[in-house]
């Protein structure tokens, strides 16, 4: 189930390589933003393990296309059970979140360029995600 590969344009995006500050350094990352967008809502992207290649950059695309400040370190970072810790501070901090399972969906169902996408549970995750961030005023 292989689809053809989304390509994003920058067409009225400021986009590019940047440098992270981190505690020790300089964290490599892609970011993407609408042009001339002041103060637009950040959304942090997490990159799969085969690190910040284009189709990461891409979803950071599509992501400014919507209104976002979308932000890609070139750093994994998020285990299983990081997930989980993460779900429970948040639930004990009544902050609003959402995690959604796709059974049957394997790793990499969203990525449009491999053999693993799964376009059903890759556009209803697309949609579900961006829903949610509408529903909480993070995109106009």
């Amino acid at each position: 189930m292989r689809a053809d590969a989304i390509k994003t344009d920058t067409e009225g995006l400021d986009a590019g390589d940047t440098k992270i500050k981190v505690a020790d350094g300089d964290m490599p990352g892609y970011f993407a933003r609408p042009k001339g967008a002041s103060n637009p809502p950040v959304v942090l992207v997490a990159m799969e393990i085969f690190g910040l290649h284009e189709y990461i950059k891409d979803v950071t695309r599509r992501l400014a296309k919507l209104g976002a400040f979308a932000v890609a370190p070139d750093y994994y970072f998020i285990p299983v059970a990081s997930v989980e810790a993460l779900k429970a501070a948040l639930a004990e901090n009544k902050k609003a979140a959402d995690f959604k399972i796709y059974p049957g969906a394997p790793h990499g169902f969203h990525a449009d360029y491999r053999a693993s996408y799964r376009k059903e549970a890759a556009e209803d995750a697309w949609n579900q995600m961006q829903a949610w961030l509408k529903k909480y005023n993070v995109l106009g």
